[in-house]
């Protein structure tokens, strides 16, 4: 049996939310290395995509970072594309958002799993 970290759907599910709230709200998430089907956070991060995606009807953009210089295009890229929410999971993701929020200030960043 697989245990998927549900609080990370659920978070993920909130702050995605909250977004949507704003009209024509546009979502990014950008998973970490690892795919999709990780049995992890992106696992679970996918999960709440496709919840929200179901029960919301909000159109969120998901890029998939294959090796670590990923996590900054893909951060880069949501930023550039003036998304309302960026998502990024885990730590590793710290210095890519930080360096791009000093870039884009009045983007809207959510880290999970960092402080």
């Amino acid at each position: 049996m697989t245990k998927r970290p549900a609080g990370l759907t659920l978070s993920l599910s909130l702050l995605v939310t909250g977004a949507a709230l704003a009209q024509n709200a546009s979502v990014g998430v950008v998973l970490d290395v690892g795919g999709r089907k990780d049995r992890s956070f992106n696992q679970a991060a996918m999960a709440g995509v496709e919840r929200v995606k179901k029960e919301l009807g909000v159109n969120i953009d998901v890029f998939d970072s294959k090796v670590d210089a990923d996590r900054e295009r893909g951060v880069q890229l949501f930023a550039k594309q003036k998304k309302d929410l960026i998502v990024t999971l885990g730590f590793t993701f710290a210095d890519a958002v930080t360096r791009t929020a000093q870039q884009t200030p009045g983007t809207n960043f959510a880290v999970i799993d960092a402080l």
